[in-house]
């Protein structure tokens, strides 16, 4: 295997052989405690020293000196032991070169005595430096454990990767970016063991399960255990006693169990034959012990060799068990398995909580529960399910099912909702959704109530409109709505707010949307979509450093916060990953994008957007979009179109004006400056008529950054009084500043967009605002300069960015950019290269370096060079 993320433990060992006697290295069986140690042996600072490489096995170490024979002599003969350290040492200065030699002892934990005594003996006289690895629990010689419990040598306790060190393990393997919700899983899979990760990778690609999608690698269905790591693994599962057999293949089916529901089924000491082999693992909260395998592949090993007929009477023996400490997701999972009648209220309340998360699992409850339920819940769920699983036509022939089984008004209006959702988010059609809830309604006797209005509501914002769907939640929410029809009218206010640009309604919403959340159970999907819409309004106006993770099998859902996780009726979690999983992949691009950090923002949208051509991907339109967008500006125009054409934003959208905006870029990339900025201010303009403030001033920002800094600025003063937050406040100074090319003016915006986070654009603005500053004449102080010098520094060190080229040698008559451009061209980068290193469009590069080749008369590179002469060197 190849040493990834282990640089400080080799640097570590190889200053322990360079000044000291060397090292041992303790760790589980595949955490790469050989390959570092190897690792070491190959460094450049110790290429001259000789390398003895010793393995011990387990069928030598009843042989005496088995793993040093190779450095004893030939002739036969027995040898007494005292002599044996000399003998070694003797063929160790035989060694060509003059570095005393370096000893590797590969599973030192299986030397046998003999051999373990030599070595402490010939370490402990100096007659040479040792590199040991040790597996944990393998009950070394006590010779092998003084060698770093008497401080002879030191110890490096190697630990599994973490998920940074798993995902640079995967792209070493895969060449490309790995989707975070894969290393996520392959990380819960694995743990971080290094030779897990490679045989899954392995495994992976064989059976087509790695796939790379859209520019990042991505793991599609179940991780299975490889072939090669089943017979490794199956050795630890089999010679177990029967009972032992029993309890494991229970743990299996059902894990985490409570030690006294997995002891009525099996017995104590089959749960002690299993604790003893190092199988299972424990641990205790509330009073309860509960037991799980001691890896998740060991899990996986033993469940894939469970049989149809075995899985069903395991299921039926643990229904019969205690279980008052089972989650009702376990209880349901039995269910499921099990024959005879199951409990459909039991299979219908897990497959709810289920549904975003898995949505696969959820289908087979619903399945399993649809057969015994004579109502029309189970087939509305099945259908739920279906949809999120990218199943819509399934999903609408469980519907027309589910019609014919309706037998009430409150079922035929589940129906109507499940309906709505197939048509908004499946097939993508608002105006079809919205006329579902319209003719169910003109059917009642009373009219619409609050519960229908509020999903017309919801519905609406979901069209791009978020001021006519914030005008109904208003309506419901000026009387006593029930809980679930005053969630969905708060959400539309929390969304609506932070689009119109008032941070203050919308955090007072979304206080109140948590306190509901919390009071009251509601479907996890609910939860979900809520903690994306609290998520965005965490980015565009309170501007919290936390934002949400990503959670199910896919990530497409974020996880809800915490504290929506310990809201009543929320299933057990016995699993903190969902809190300390990646960050939600749409979100995090968001953010990236906001900072000007193009190539992350590029990566985690590459993954949204993916995520969101799934099942019902409410926020399509926003991933897509926004993708479209940091292509163009980076350049990619070709791809970038390419995602316009085949996955653009729809009808079916919570943002306004995405098509708009990704267009302008396009147009922008292609060099068409005058359309980019008239198309960008257009489509601030319908923003806005709709009260998306927030978004109108992202568009008049980039419009003013295409050039059409007079009509951004027009149309930013007709809405100065609808700006609010800091962010939108910043960017309306910096399009004010762009219109009035004051430098004092863009130094100052750009110091706010410092503060604010907006990295590329401040420092856009301070060389703005230091190419005024700095020219000939310019009656501003030298103060301004250092300013605007600062904020330049301070974004480009933030995102990674080199300093800007020192201009002082360049002719007088080039403006400060002119100069700039002029410099880095002369050195031999490509416009595209230059446009890239000082965040500008290739047009105005070229712009730039047309006037700056009139000014000089020249017409080419090459004369550039010449004019310049030194100061490019």
């Amino acid at each position: 295997m190849d040493l990834i993320a282990r640089e400080a433990e080799l640097a570590t060992a190889v200053r322990s052989i360079r000044f000291g006697s060397g090292t041992v290295i303790t760790g589980e069986a595949g955490v790469g405690k050989t390959t570092l140690a190897v690792a070491v042996t190959e460094s450049a600072a110790l290429a001259a020293v000789p390398v003895i490489r010793v393995l011990a096995t387990a069928a030598g170490r009843s042989i005496p000196y088995a793993a040093l024979s190779p450095l004893l002599p030939t002739e036969s003969g027995n040898f007494h032991p005292a002599l044996v350290p000399g003998l070694i040492l003797n063929s160790l200065t035989a060694l060509p070169g003059s570095q005393l030699p370096i000893v590797l002892v590969d599973d030192a934990q299986l030397l046998d005595d003999h051999s373990a005594q030599a070595l402490l003996t010939l370490v402990a006289q100096r007659g040479a430096r040792a590199l040991v690895t040790v597996r944990p629990g393998g009950r070394p010689s006590d010779a092998v454990t003084a060698l770093w419990k008497d401080g002879l040598l030191d110890r490096i306790d190697l630990t599994p990767l973490d998920v940074a060190g798993t995902n640079r393990l995967l792209r070493s393997r895969l060449g490309d970016e790995v989707a975070a919700m894969t290393t996520q899983m392959l990380w819960e899979h694995s743990r971080g063991n290094p030779l897990y990760l490679n045989e899954l990778v392995r495994f992976g690609l064989g059976a087509g399960r790695l796939q790379r999608v859209n520019g990042v690698w991505w793991w599609a269905g179940d991780a299975d255990v490889p072939p090669r790591l089943a017979e490794l693994l199956q050795d630890r599962l089999e010679n177990l006693s029967a009972d032992a057999t029993l309890a494991r293949d229970l743990l299996a089916l059902g894990e985490p169990l409570p030690y006294d529901t997995l002891a009525a089924v099996s017995s104590d000491d089959a749960i002690m034959e299993l604790d003893n082999r190092s199988l299972v693992t424990s641990d205790s909260s509330g009073g309860v012990v509960r037991l799980r395998f001691s890896h998740p592949l060991l899990r996986a090993a033993a469940a894939h060799g469970l049989s149809a007929a075995r899985r069903r009477a395991l299921a039926g023996k643990l229904i019969g068990a205690p279980a008052q400490d089972v989650d009702f997701l376990r209880r349901a999972a039995w269910q499921e398995a099990a024959a005879g009648r199951p409990d459909v209220d039991l299979l219908l309340r897990a497959a709810q909580a289920l549904i975003v998360i898995d949505p696969a699992k959820a289908v087979r409850f619903a399945e399993r529960a649809i057969g015994h339920d004579d109502g029309a819940e189970s087939a509305v769920m099945l259908a739920d399910a279906l949809a999120e699983l990218g199943r819509p036509d399934e999903a609408r022939a469980a519907l027309t099912r589910a019609c014919d089984r309706a037998r009430d008004e409150p079922e035929r209006w589940r129906i109507a909702v499940s309906q709505a959702s197939l048509s908004l988010w499946s097939f993508r059609s608002p105006v079809d959704a919205i006329e579902v809830i319209d003719r169910f309604t003109a059917d009642l006797p009373t009219g619409a109530t609050d519960e229908h209005r509020s999903v017309t509501a919801l519905l609406t914002l979901f069209s791009a409109r978020p001021s006519a769907a914030d005008m109904i939640a208003d309506a419901v929410l000026a009387g006593a709505p029930a809980p679930t029809a005053r969630r969905r009218s708060l959400l539309v206010r929390v969304a609506a707010a932070t689009l119109a640009d008032r941070p203050d309604r919308s955090q007072q919403a979304g206080d109140e949307l948590a306190q509901v959340l919390s009071r009251h159970p509601q479907p996890e999907s609910a939860r979900s979509l809520s903690t994306a819409i609290a998520g965005t309004a965490e980015i565009f106006g309170n501007r919290s450093a936390e934002l949400p993770r990503a959670g199910g099998g896919s990530g497409r859902w974020p996880s809800p916060y915490r504290s929506m996780l310990e809201s009543a009726g929320t299933p057990a979690v016995d699993d903190e990953s969902v809190l300390t999983g990646p960050v939600w992949p749409l979100l995090e691009g968001v953010r990236h994008h906001l900072a000007g950090n193009l190539p992350a923002a590029e990566v985690a949208l590459r993954e949204a957007t993916v995520q969101q051509q799934q099942g019902e991907g409410l926020f399509r339109s926003e991933a897509t979009g926004g993708l479209a967008v940091v292509l163009a500006e980076s350049g990619q125009l070709a791809e970038a179109r390419q995602v316009l054409d085949s996955n653009g934003p729809d009808a079916t959208a919570l943002i306004p004006g995405l098509q708009g905006w990704a267009e302008a870029w396009l147009l922008a990339g292609a060099g068409r400056a005058d359309d980019a900025g008239a198309l960008a201010v257009r489509t601030a303009i319908e923003s806005a008529a709709v009260d998306a403030v927030t978004t109108a001033f992202w568009y008049l920002a980039d419009a003013a950054r295409f050039g059409a800094t007079r009509l951004a600025a027009e149309c930013a003063e007709t809405l100065a009084d609808r700006v609010h937050s800091e962010l939108t406040a910043a960017r309306l100074a910096g399009i004010r500043a762009r219109a009035g090319r004051d430098a004092t003016q863009l130094v100052t915006a750009a110091e706010m967009h410092l503060r604010l986070g907006l990295f590329g654009h401040a420092g856009e603005l301070a060389q703005l605002g230091l190419e005024l500053a700095t020219r000939p004449g310019s009656r501003v102080g030298d103060e301004v300069a250092r300013r605007a010098r600062a904020v330049t520094v301070a974004s480009r060190t933030v995102l990674g960015h080199p300093a800007p080229p020192d201009t002082s040698a360049i002719p007088e008559q080039l403006t400060k950019r002119e100069a700039e451009i002029s410099r880095l061209a002369a050195k031999g980068l490509r416009d595209k290269d230059i446009a890239d290193e000082l965040v500008l469009s290739v047009r105005t590069v070229e712009s730039h370096l047309a006037t700056a080749y009139r000014k000089l008369g020249i017409s080419s590179r090459r004369e550039l060079v010449e004019v310049l002469g030194a100061s490019v060197r």
